[in-house]
């Protein structure tokens, strides 16, 4: 097994173990439940504006429409996600991640919404980082150490495991997963509405907290 094959293999054990359960009730910790017996997928639009600032919403039921512009097929360069707090963006972004995981195999759902989960394994990597876990940290490789790298990897095998994902995220398309921008603050401490750094070219996010408009 290559080493980015076993870095890969670590990272979805990771999601797996992180992600595939939610709890049902903030009253009962214990009472987790598995994500594919409850996901009922959202419902989610696609903000467009026109030249006069006109706004109009255009159903998405897919994954390729999320990450490609429907008239030309371009893989928007950022996309963010908007709506009340419970109306399950956080669980949409799990289910989002696990696909990726599951090798084309998408969590069964009550809808038939975001299936295509093939089209997710155009990224050969996806990212998902918490903001509310990275307070203060405004540089995205530095929340994918700290919060990837150094959760699946000991002491003395990260500083290698990360030299090598930064040669992979500059070489290959990666998607980077960012959820809880409401929840995210600057290096200074104030909440910000300043984005995290990537200092990365090719590279695409999903932020959990802003209106899902593409600018592709």
């Amino acid at each position: 097994m290559s080493y980015f094959s076993d870095f890969v293999k670590r990272l979805k054990q990771h999601y797996n173990d992180t992600l595939s359960h939610v709890s049902i009730s903030t009253l009962l910790p214990s009472g987790d439940v598995s994500l594919h017996k409850v996901y009922a997928a959202p419902s989610i639009c696609r903000i467009v504006e026109d030249d006069n600032w006109n706004k109009t919403e255009h159903p998405v039921t897919t994954y390729e429409e999320v990450f490609y512009a429907s008239e030309h097929k371009k893989l928007n360069k950022r996309i963010f996600l908007q709506g009340e707090a419970g109306m399950g963006k956080s669980t949409f972004v799990s289910k989002l991640v696990l696909d990726w995981c599951n090798q084309g195999e998408a969590i069964s759902s009550r809808s038939k919404y975001f299936v295509d989960s093939n089209t997710l394994q155009e990224f050969k990597l996806v990212l998902f980082i918490t903001l509310r876990d990275s307070l203060r940290d405004h540089i995205v490789t530095k929340m994918i150490k700290e919060h990837l790298i150094d959760m699946v990897y000991a002491d003395t095998e990260s500083a290698a495991a990360n030299e090598m994902l930064n040669k992979i995220m500059h070489q290959e398309m990666c998607l980077v997963v960012l959820d809880g921008l409401d929840e995210w603050k600057d290096h200074n401490g104030k909440t910000s509405s300043a984005y995290p750094s990537f200092l990365l070219q090719q590279m695409y996010s999903i932020d959990n907290n802003k209106a899902m408009e593409t600018d592709g």
